[in-house]
């Protein structure tokens, strides 16, 4: 029964990484097809200024939430190794 309410409370989200298509909806497929072109350091920068604004809030509210990020071998949303970069 533990293992059913656990499974009943979880949620799985198909997302790409915050800003990472930059107000730009044709280039969501490119975030979740090619990790290696999604530019880190302007997602940060981007993500502390919305910060700094007050559009989002305080990214240390964060620091201590755990995420877990899984795909399998035939997964077509999330190309395998995506969660590494």
């Amino acid at each position: 029964m533990k293992q059913l309410c656990n499974c009943i409370f979880s949620i799985v989200i198909i997302a790409v990484p915050f800003y990472c298509a930059m107000n730009n909806y044709t280039r969501v497929d490119d975030c979740l097809q090619n990790p290696d072109g999604i530019d880190i350091a302007a997602l940060r920068n981007q993500t502390l200024k919305y910060e700094r604004d007050g559009l989002i809030d305080p990214t240390e509210d964060m620091f201590s939430d755990r995420l877990f990020i899984y795909n399998g071998l035939n997964d077509t949303a999330l190309v395998p190794g995506q969660q590494t970069s």
